[in-house]
Formats: structure tokens, sequence, C-alpha cells
């Protein structure tokens, strides 16, 4: 009797432990990781999730489109998902780097139009916006309609005027103040745009997206700078309400950036249901609201605040975007000609 009692709780013991043993693993199982900029998620969005799904959320943060490639080769292993331009996902899925998604599993996403749908096999469009000028009004009475003027206004305020510290923006300004009416399209033209832009060199800055009250335009150290729509809207919003925003008439640039799973995710389940998740109304909204871009998803202009809503910087007119272009892969020589132009400038 006294055996069969110890063979049983023994038995018990081992049925308990296997439990406990299979929650640890599946607890262990259960985090989801996002290559992302740096407050790219709405933090209050993030914690909802890990809260509802009992999951951990890590974010691997960088500061530059050009280091998405490098950190995912990196952390292969461990990344889930990727925030990402089209041009980046583009180059993602043709090193083989994304897996295809499963659309039965993101029903939220069926809203989504067309406009932003670059590759609905492998991305899920999140926020989009435009490149343009943005100038305090204390100091430039009206800022520059076209990129011509833009680099007119250099010559009057030598050194108080900067371009974004990336080739594929800075480059393309200087190409369309040389009076070009689209995107790049041979190498010769990327060179006559970097040859354009050395015409300046010491008169002419070029700095990193920075939405801190240390960005230069807040301190009054810059005049005019070449920016993303969102950014100018966070400067205004958060920080003076002198800041102003256009977009070119020639040249106008739309910017996307999207979701992908990487083609090496530990819980592609994981990674449907976050991005199912963040194209929920609600959510849509929250996260629109805090982040002061665009969502490509409708839902969120339901949900979000009237702030976001109403603000034109963040939501330009749809039709005043007829004439622009959206941001896509270059011809092999051409991104060849972008990457050895020039250094990037600082």
């Amino acid at each position: 009797m006294k055996a069969w009692f110890f063979a049983r709780q023994l038995f018990r013991w081992f049925v308990v432990s296997l439990i406990f043993f299979m929650g640890e693993a599946r607890a262990s199982s259960d985090k989801l990781t996002i290559l992302n900029w740096e407050g790219y998620l709405a933090p209050k969005v993030v914690q909802k999730f890990e809260r509802t799904n009992n999951v951990e959320v890590k974010q691997i943060l960088f500061d530059e489109e050009a280091d998405i490639v490098p950190l995912l080769e990196k952390h292969k292993d461990q990344v889930d998902l990727v925030v990402a331009s089209t041009l980046t996902m583009n180059k993602l899925k043709a090193r083989g780097s994304l897996l295809p998604l499963e659309k039965a599993l993101l029903p939220n996403t069926k809203l989504i139009k067309n406009r932003w749908q670059s590759d609905s096999d492998y991305v899920v469009p999140y926020t989009w916006g435009t490149t343009g000028f943005a100038w305090r009004s204390d100091r430039l009475e009206r800022g520059p309609k076209n990129w011509t003027e833009f680099f007119s206004l250099v010559e009057r305020f030598p050194g108080k005027v900067a371009l974004i510290s990336d080739p594929g923006e800075y480059l393309l300004a200087a190409h369309f103040a040389l009076g070009n009416d689209r995107p790049f399209r041979t190498a010769s033209e990327v060179n006559l745009a970097a040859a354009y832009l050395r015409g300046f060199d010491g008169k002419l800055r070029y700095l990193e997206s920075d939405t801190s009250e240390s960005n230069p335009l807040i301190s009054g150290d810059l005049v005019l700078m070449q920016t993303w729509n969102g950014d100018a809207a966070f400067l205004h919003n958060h920080h003076d309400a002198r800041v102003r925003y256009a977009i070119p008439e020639d040249g106008c640039m739309i910017w996307q950036d999207s979701f992908a799973i990487s083609a090496e995710a530990s819980s592609p389940s994981l990674a449907h249901q976050f991005i199912n998740f963040m194209n929920e109304g609600r959510i849509a909204g929250a996260n629109a609201s805090y982040l002061g871009f665009a969502s490509s998803n409708p839902l969120a202009l339901l949900y979000a605040d009237g702030d976001y809503v109403n603000d034109p910087i963040i939501r330009p007119s749809l039709a005043g975007l007829d004439d622009c272009y959206f941001y896509d892969t270059y011809p092999d020589q051409v991104s060849r000609a972008i990457s050895d132009s020039l250094p990037e400038r600082k």
C-alpha cells in the first residue's frame, strides 16, 4: 500500500514537473522581437499587446535606414518583425530575408487601400509621409516653393540651411533643383546631382533626423531644413509653434514604412498576431496619435485624437499628392552611383 502511495506521489511529481517545465519552455518562447526605429511604436500600445497576450516585446533599435540590413543579419536568429521603408523591404525580399504573409491571419488589414500596397504578399503598410521643407516663421517670412528656391536660400543663409544626412534624400533634392521632374533614371543624373551639391560645400549642412528640443531649427541655429513631415509636425506641436512645413511643388516624394516578418522568425504566428493587433481600429488610432505620422489604415482616423485628424502637416490632402512619387527601388547602376557619389554627410 505504501509502495503504491509513493509510486502515485512520484507520478504526480513527474506530471507537475513536466507541466512546469513545459510552461517554462512556452514562456521563454513567447517573446516577440522587433527591429525598429526608436520611438516608432506607442509604448502603451506595446504594453497592451504584452498584457493581452501574456508575451514580452523586445525591440532592437536603429538610427539610420542603412543599419537595417546589417542588424538583421547580425540578429537574424532573434528578429521576428522588421519595420522599414519600401526600398529596404525590396532589398530584404531580394535577399530572401522575408517570410510570405499568411493573409488569413491578418483580417484587420483588409481595409488598407491599394495605394499603400507595395508588395502585399510580404509587407503590411504601417505609416506614410512626405519629404519637404521646415522653417521658423520668425526667421523666414515665407518658405521655399520648390527645390530651386531652397538652394537659393543657402547663399542667403550660409551654414543655416540643412539637408537630411541620407544620400537618397539629399541627392534627390539636388536632382529636382536641376530641373528634373521625376526621380533618378540613370547614373549620370546621380553624378550631376552630386556635383551640384559640391558647389555648396562649407555652406550647406547635413543632419540626422532629430525631434528633440535640441534640434537646431528649434535652437535657432538653422533657418531652413529638409525634413520628413512627421518630424516637422512633432517640432511644431511639441517644441515651437512657429515651425512651418511645406511640400515642394516640384520633386514631391512620398515615403512609406511597413511591417514584414523575418524569414528566420522564431515566432511567425506571434508576428502575424502583432501586425493584426496593430491594425485594430482603436489601436491604430492610438498609435498614430502618439507617432504623429499618417497611418496607412483608414480606421485610425475614426479613433485618433483631433489634433492628429486635423493636422495638415501629418495628413496632407491626398488630392495634393497626385503629382508626387513613391520611393521605389532604383536600377542597380543608379543605386551604385548613389552609394559611390558621396560619403554620408554630417
